[in-house]
Formats: structure tokens, C-alpha cells, sequence
């Protein structure tokens, strides 16, 4: 009986190069990167009790927990962890019953998702635009409407990152719904918050790396002519008026190594910039270190739809064995950590003047445009340090995210 590769998912990227009995050698598709890039997704379909070897002939495309597996159509995901291969290909056995089984680099996070959020959610949704492709990019908002006080979060720049989006997503619930004398409390009944989930949407749905893009991609758009709908959209919506005093603009790293197996800001290069980067970071780090509420769910509980509660049952690997999953005890969360002094200052490793020599990042025009707190947050697809990234984990970091931001704007709502 034969079987194939199929990309005609939501995000689907591949190229198969051959197929040799049970031996698939594919790679992912650039689709105008011009630096290579490593996001991937695609379906296996009557492949029923065979044990097929897939490998990567164009480098190392696999993290550090291992692929992500759905036997489900995509609808809940786990990590296969680091023993189904190595760093270029993984091994899969497929039961009597995977029909159709997807894999993919990381965990997904698409239209549906989002949907299955605000199906469940007092946040108001409306258009920020439309895309090249006649997409609604949304715009979400929470909290006082027209007050003074403003926050402006933004995800997925880059298509690929997808972290970024169960982080935001949990944020956007924590303010929505924390309880009374909170500091996300305090920001639904004195701030006006707006989020743009989705910046580059077609890339997201259609599975592109979004990564330095041919001539220059969505965060070094914010130029005098932008060359993007999306990030034009937000300019202007700034420019009329919401003018940030907190912008934060959530990414993803690298596969592994140094700087992608921790959160942490990206420091700007001007110094008073930084300053406010840094006592961010300390009102973060307190915020990551307080316990979770036992009696409160998270994010990912029940009423928020069937993919959620599909989420919410993939049990997270082991820190000790990432390649035997445990389940955890009920409610327990595997917190991800963060630690201000794993922030990057300009001028280390990466973040130069090199790095942003094709245009403007959004959160150095949103500094230079007003915001007293600019910042972008990188969050790990797979891992932070040796704890394994899980839905939960990273909608238990956006609550703990939006505590520090109304921490943060309490202190200097008082200046």
C-alpha cells in the first residue's frame, strides 16, 4: 500500500525531495526567505503500521524536544521528544489506526486558534485591515476604551512564531478576567489595550518562514513607505492618536544554543531606553517567581472551546527525559522562567546595528514615537532551559507577562 506527504493543511511547508520505500528525504521550503530558515508542517497519510525515516536534506531544521506530532488533524500537539532522531531527521512509528498524522517543527498556532479563543472571550474584535491576500488582520482590544493610559502588544512579525501567540493570547485573558486589586485588573479598569495577533496573517495561514523576506520583512517595515498593509495599518493607527505608553512586541529565537533557550528582552541602543527595559525585566522576574493560583484555571481550561481543551490534555515531557512524557498532577503547571539578566544589550551577540540595517523594528519606532516602555520579548519554540515548552507553560508566562506590565505602570502612574 502506498502513502504520502501531503502540505494541503493549514501551514502546510515542504518539499519532498524523494521517497524511497520507507525513507522520506524532505526539506522545508524558503518561499522568498533569503536567509535560510527553519519552520516546516505536513501531513502523512496511509502510512498505517509502517515505521518511515524522515529526513531533512537541508540542514538542521529539528529542535530540541524533537518534532511535534497531531494524530488529531491538528488539533492537539505534543513533542516527540529528542530520542525519535536527531537534529536533521526523526523516525515514526504509525499505528493501525494514523490514517493522517501531522508533523510539524513547532506548535502551531493559526486562525482557528485564535477563533476558538475569542469564541470565549468578552475581547472585542475588530479589522485592522485587510491583507494583500483579502485576510481580516484583527485587531483586539481590552480594557477602559479611550482612557489615557495605553498598551500596545503585537505577535507573528515573523510568520514562524508561534510562541508568541499562545503568550499574547494568555495575556489578553489575564486582563480581561483577573480579579479585583490585580495589577492585570488594574490595567482593564485604567488602560486601553489593543493587540494585533496576527501582523504578517498571510504568512501565518499559508505556513511562510516570514523571516527576512526578499527586500526586507514586516518588523523592518516601520519606514516612511512601507511596503507591507499590516504594518502601514499600524503606523497609522498611532499617529491617530494611540500613542503607547507600553508597547511590547512578542518573537521567537533561533532552533538552540545560546539566546533561544531563555526569554529575554531585546535591549534597545539608546540608554534611557534600556533603563526602562531593565526595571521591566525586574518587575517580570518577580512576577515569573510568584506561585500560580491554585483556584484559578488557565487560560486553557474548558470554555475555551474544543481546541483548547485539546491543548490543555498534551501532557508535557519531563525536564529529566524530555523523550518520556509524565503526565503532571492536576493543575500543575511547568512555569517558564525568566531571569532579567538573560536579556540582550545592544551591541552583544546578534542584536547590532547589522541586524537592523534593512529598516526599522517595530519596537525601536514605537520608542521613537512616543512609548516609555518599548520592547521586544523573545520566547523558545521548544525549551526554556531544561523545561519543555508546552501550551500551558507559555499561557501561564502571558498571565504573568500581563501582571508586569500593570506593575509596571502602576509605578509610574504615581510619578
Amino acid at each position: 500500500m502506498s502513502w504520502e506527504i501531503a502540505t494541503d493543511i493549514p501551514a502546510g511547508n515542504l518539499i519532498v525531495d524523494q521517497i524511497d520505500g520507507d525513507v522520506a528525504r524532505i526539506r522545508q521550503d524558503q518561499r522568498g526567505s533569503t536567509m535560510p530558515w527553519f519552520y516546516w508542517r505536513f501531513a502523512v497519510r496511509g502510512a498505517q503500521g509502517r515505521t518511515v525515516r524522515f529526513e531533512f536534506t537541508d540542514w538542521e531544521v529539528i529542535g530540541t524536544r524533537g518534532p511535534c506530532v497531531s494524530r488529531d488533524g491538528g488539533a492537539s500537539w505534543s513533542w516527540l521528544g529528542p530520542a525519535s532522531g536527531s537534529t536533521r531527521h526523526f523516525v515514526f512509528t504509525f499505528g493501525p489506526d494514523d490514517h493522517d498524522v501531522q508533523f510539524c517543527f513547532c506548535l502551531p498556532y493559526l486562525q482557528a486558534d485564535l477563533d476558538a479563543f475569542l469564541a470565549h472571550s468578552a475581547i472585542r474584535r475588530s479589522i485592522l485591515c485587510r491583507s494583500r491576500a483579502g485576510r481580516d488582520v484583527e485587531m483586539l482590544t481590552v480594557g477602559a476604551a479611550g482612557a489615557d493610559r495605553r498598551v500596545l502588544l503585537t505577535a507573528r512579525h515573523h510568520a514562524c512564531e508561534s510562541s508568541a501567540s499562545f503568550v499574547l493570547e494568555a495575556m489578553l485573558h489575564e486582563i480581561a478576567t483577573a480579579g479585583p486589586g490585580t495589577a492585570a485588573a488594574w490595567l482593564r479598569e485604567n488602560a486601553h489595550v489593543v493587540a494585533i495577533p496576527f501582523v504578517d496573517k498571510d504568512g501565518v495561514e499559508a505556513g511562510d518562514q516570514g523571516k527576512a523576506r526578499d527586500g526586507h520583512d514586516h518588523n523592518r517595515d516601520y519606514i516612511p513607505t512601507p511596503r507591507y498593509v499590516e504594518t502601514a495599518a499600524i503606523m497609522r493607527v498611532v499617529r491617530g492618536g494611540f500613542v503607547p505608553q507600553v508597547a511590547i512586541d512578542l518573537h521567537c529565537p533561533w532552533i538552540r544554543g545560546q539566546h533561544n533557550e531563555e526569554i529575554y528582552q531585546v535591549g534597545g541602543p539608546d540608554p534611557q531606553r534600556w533603563l526602562q527595559q531593565q526595571e521591566f525585566g525586574r518587575i517580570l522576574e518577580t512576577q515569573v517567581g510568584i506561585a500560580p493560583e491554585p483556584s484559578r484555571p488557565l487560560p486553557s481550561g474548558e470554555g475555551w472551546g474544543e481546541r483548547a481543551k485539546a491543548h490543555q490534555a498534551v501532557q508535557p515531557p519531563s525536564p529529566a527525559d524530555a523523550a518520556r512524557p509524565r503526565p503532571l498532577p492536576e493543575g500543575e503547571v511547568q512555569c517558564l522562567n525568566y531571569l532579567q539578566s538573560d536579556d540582550l544589550p545592544w551591541g552583544q551577540a546578534w542584536n547590532t546595528d547589522i541586524a537592523s540595517a534593512e529598516g526599522c523594528s517595530c519596537s525601536k519606532w514605537m520608542a521613537h514615537n512616543g512609548a516609555r516602555l518599548s520592547t521586544s520579548l523573545e520566547i523558545p519554540y521548544a525549551n526554556v532551559r531544561d523545561i519543555t515548552v508546552t501550551p500551558r507553560g507559555l499561557r501561564d508566562f502571558g498571565r504573568r507577562l500581563a501582571a508586569a506590565v500593570g506593575v509596571f505602570m502602576q509605578h509610574h502612574d504615581q510619578e
